[in-house]
């Protein structure tokens, strides 16, 4: 059996393992392994099952805190999973993994301060981990520090310089601090380099979107559709830089037209046109009333929103815009109905 896990074949090994069970049920080795594999194949509760016997055999062991605070994670028993890495991080002070789970566990509660104390702690002890280095990257930036991010990510891209994922979150790291030309660079090569990727695709489309580039935003957003499992944010996109081209090219048209010539008033039915502006008036005003308030609760659920979710917040951004977009132009048609009513009214007082 021994000889089976130093191979890495864990299939066999665990067959031998369990012979070995059936003649010493409380061996340390067979025990530890069957903890591991179960884990490994997501069998939490059979795992946990033997860490409470290992646990009553051999106390305050570092490798068995570990898989029992895994097995914790899959059941999702978090404040349980908790104490149990902390005390494997204690027993375990030269090892990584529990200090990464515990990072993991803060950043699944939004808690990306803490999160990062304990990458962090990690990556004094393993400086070359990318996987640490990514994670305590994201866990800067949600914490709202995108330029130590930044930094981070460069420092590991010293080695890993063809890392895709480091190459990707270089680059969101770079819009996230409005460099947005370092940003379309290095989101393009990455992009060139592999397989097509959800967030880059979004975020190199709204670079472009920004530069007033609506085709080749348009490209990214459509390309980002197969990878969007609902659909809903890319095809978004696609429907706004759509509406954006169009009204671009409606606006030239109108500018090449020639002007029309005004249209006069003349008549007795000053009362009728006052009453009718006044109508008018108060209903603009209202109706730029309604579309503000719409505007704004999309603004306080965008700017108190602390996930960690990049496509939620995405996608609140993108209700955000709409509403501006949307709402925004009903409410100035709307105070602007209520302006010229205003106006329309004094008018009939000049009328002769």
């Amino acid at each position: 059996a021994l000889v089976l896990e130093a191979l890495d074949d864990w299939e066999n090994a665990e067959r031998a393992y369990e012979e070995v069970m059936t003649i010493d049920p409380g061996n340390f080795h067979a025990l530890l392994f069957l903890m591991r594999k179960y884990n490994k194949d997501h069998k939490a509760s059979d795992a946990l099952k033997l860490s409470q016997l290992f646990e009553a055999k051999y106390p305050d062991n570092g490798p068995e805190y570990l898989e029992k605070g895994k097995s914790l994670v899959m059941l999702n028993q978090v404040k349980a999973a908790r104490a149990a890495l902390s005390k494997a991080a204690t027993l375990l002070p030269d090892n990584t993994e529990p200090r990464m789970l515990l990072g993991d566990l803060s950043m699944q509660s939004n808690d990306f301060n803490a999160a990062l104390k304990h990458y962090l702690k990690a990556m004094e002890l393993s400086p070359q981990n990318v996987d640490l280095a990514l994670k305590a990257a994201r866990a800067q930036t949600l914490s709202g520090d995108p330029k130590a991010a930044l930094e981070t990510l460069k420092k590991i891209a010293v080695k890993f310089y063809d890392n895709r994922v480091v190459q990707k979150e270089i680059g969101l790291a770079e819009f996230q601090i409005g460099d947005t030309a370092a940003a379309k660079r290095d989101l393009n090569r990455f992009l060139q380099n592999g397989e097509p990727d959800l967030n880059a695709l979004l975020v190199l489309g709204r670079i472009y979107e920004g530069l007033r580039e609506y085709p080749e935003a348009l490209d990214l957003y459509e390309k980002a559709l197969p990878l969007d499992d609902n659909k809903s944010l890319a095809q978004r996109r696609v429907d706004a830089i759509k509406a954006k081209m169009g009204g671009r090219a409606l606006q030239e048209d109108r500018t090449r037209r020639p002007a029309s010539g005004g249209v006069g008033f003349k008549g007795s039915g000053r009362l009728t046109i006052r009453v009718l502006t006044t109508a008018a008036c108060i209903g603009g005003f209202i109706g730029g009333y309604m579309m503000n308030k719409q505007i704004a609760a999309a603004q306080e659920e965008y700017t108190s929103y602390k996930g960690a979710d990049q496509i939620k917040m995405a996608q609140l951004h993108d209700d955000l815009e709409t509403k501006q977009k949307n709402s925004g132009l009903l409410r100035n048609i709307f105070y602007g109905a209520g302006a010229l009513s205003a106006i329309g009214f004094s008018v009939t007082f000049f009328i002769k």
